[in-house]
Order: C-alpha cells, then structure tokens, then sequence
C-alpha cells in the first residue's frame, strides 16, 4: 500500500474473504479507489490496455480489468514463482503499468473486487516542502520511464520515433523558457533529461544526481 491510501481494518478483512471466496483464478486484484475509472478512461500509456466498456462499481462483486495502479495491488505470488514480480529499471514511473502487461500476455486475470471501496490521496504523501523538488523527481522519472516501457514492449526504434517530437519539444521549451519562466524552464528542462537519459542508457537511479548536475 502506498502512503496516500486510506483503508481500515473492516476493508482488510473483506479483502481477505473476496480472495478466498473468489471463483476464478486471479494474478493481481485491487479493491475500488475513486481515481480507477478516470485512469483508465484517461489512459494514454498504452492503448493495448484499454477499456471500451467498463463496468466497475455495478451490482458485480469483482470485474475483469487490463488496468491498475500500484497504489493497492493484491498479488497473486504463485503465479511468479519463476519470474520477477516488478521489473526493477523502472523507478517510481510504470512499474505497475509494465506489470499489467505482463499479466495480459500471460493471458492471466486481473480484477477489481467492486465492494471494497477505498480512498487513494494521489500525491498528498509528499511534504509540502519539497514540491518544487518533487516536481523534478516526478518530470523525470515519468518520461525516463515511459520510454523505456514502450522500448521493452515495442522495440527501441519505435519508442525512440513515437518520443523524438517530444524530446526536441522540451527541449527547445526549456532553453526559450529560461528568462520567462523558471517553473516552465524547470519541468521542461526535467521532462528533456529524463527522457533523453532512457534513450542514451542510462539508469533511472541516477536521476537526482543528473538534475543537479544540470
């Protein structure tokens, strides 16, 4: 569970029993959280995932889903006996993403158990004091990640042209932006490095490091 998350103990305990009583075989599970629809309706990290009708809160005790955040995954660990749950070059941006993924060419299912509805704060676990830097982190990683997921799915030269337009829009924006406006110089400058360090090779960890250094 994420730091954003709010669950009691009354919704551990349903989850408990949706696991045990549930009729068909299931790789990853998550209860109801308010953001689950507008995600995946909104979703524009992989069109392989999306959903034409989707039919969660109805009179269904769980429905079937390609998609889910990492926020509260329930894992199905005999189904990764051999293999890796996450893969660990991705940092903060699409782990869970890739791992939805893995689990349709699995042919695997994955469920959303509609009973259980909690509550997901997305982003309000970081300190106030640090959003400028949180920002940068998050700029980042984001598009360090999402190249890479898509070269690993899809190949390096297809992600590299479906990024190209984006790389040099960033950054033409933050060398333009510098004397204008520094919050638009800083995200664009982040989105430029994270993005071009995915296409170069280098590793998401060394992030702060490359945004200090620039």
């Amino acid at each position: 569970m994420e730091p954003d998350i709010i669950i009691n103990e009354n919704q551990l305990i349903k989850i408990e029993n949706e696991i045990s009583n549930c009729d068909e075989d299931f790789a990853l599970a998550t209860p109801l959280y308010d953001d689950l629809i507008d995600f995946n309706k909104n979703n524009d990290f992989d069109k392989d995932l999306s959903e034409k009708n989707l039919d969660i809160n109805s009179n269904k005790t769980k429905t079937k889903i390609d998609l889910i955040k990492g926020c509260s995954l329930i894992v199905n660990l005999d189904k990764f006996k051999d293999k890796y749950v996450f893969d660990e070059n991705f940092f903060f941006f699409f782990e869970d993403i890739d791992l939805c993924k893995r689990i349709k060419k699995m042919k695997e299912n994955i469920f959303v158990f509609n009973n259980i509805k909690i509550f997901h704060g997305s982003g309000k676990g970081v300190d106030s004091d640090i959003n400028l830097e949180y920002d940068d982190f998050r700029n980042w990683n984001y598009y360090w990640s999402r190249f890479y997921y898509h070269k690993k799915h899809y190949g390096y030269l297809k992600s590299f042209f479906m990024h190209f337009s984006k790389l040099v829009r960033f950054f033409i924006s933050f060398i333009a932006l510098f004397f204008f406006s520094k919050n638009r110089f800083r995200k664009n400058k982040s989105r430029f490095f994270g993005l071009f360090s995915s296409i170069v090779g280098i590793k998401s960890s060394v992030s702060d490091n490359i945004l200090n250094k620039n």
